[in-house]
């Protein structure tokens, strides 16, 4: 087995207290839903979601990504976390994909507001590797791909700090007071 690992983080101020960045952040499958897609989330029950990017099939591989994620608040941060599951399967290439991710936002106290630290994080396993691939060696594998999965992080992790500026801006506008 080999393990693939990326990582981002980003950083921003929104116009808030950091306990307003985190009532928006509380329980947001909105959020969720558009930064992955609204048809891709499903609500499991209070803070869980089941995630699912689509099956693929094609020359006998299966893509079949889908995610049960789990937030958690705690004061000051949520987190999110999703257990690793099978998302390549090909029996004709002996390839297994297995994959998990997880993140983390920070609310911390600003002069502008709230600064909103949030980091992604996703491993991925190779269970098996494909004959043709068997002879490459381990470091060379991993290394192209943990650089794979640190540009598909950061293209979704660009994505992530203005969709957050401008869906805090809506919930702000949409939200009653305390």
């Amino acid at each position: 087995m080999l393990e693939l690992e990326g990582f981002t983080q980003r950083s921003t101020v929104l116009p808030a207290s950091p306990e307003e960045v985190s009532r928006y952040f509380s329980g947001n499958d909105l959020l969720l839903k558009q930064l992955v897609g609204a048809e891709r989330v499903s609500r499991i029950a209070p803070q869980r979601f089941l995630v699912s990017v689509g099956r693929f099939e094609a020359l006998g591989i299966v893509i079949d990504p889908h995610f049960e994620v789990v937030f958690e608040d705690l004061p000051g941060l949520t987190r999110m976390d999703s257990a690793s599951c099978r998302v390549v399967t090909s029996e004709n290439l002996e390839l297994e994909l297995s994959a998990g991710f997880s993140g983390e936002a920070r609310f911390e106290p600003h002069p502008d507001g709230c600064l909103l630290t949030s980091w992604s994080a996703a491993r991925v396993e190779i269970l098996s590797l494909p004959p043709l691939l068997r002879g490459l060696p381990r470091n060379m594998i991993q290394s192209v791909g943990s650089t794979v999965i640190n540009k598909a992080l950061e293209a979704m992790s660009a994505r992530f700090v203005p969709l957050i500026r401008a869906d805090f801006e809506r919930w702000k506008s949409q939200s009653v007071p305390c």
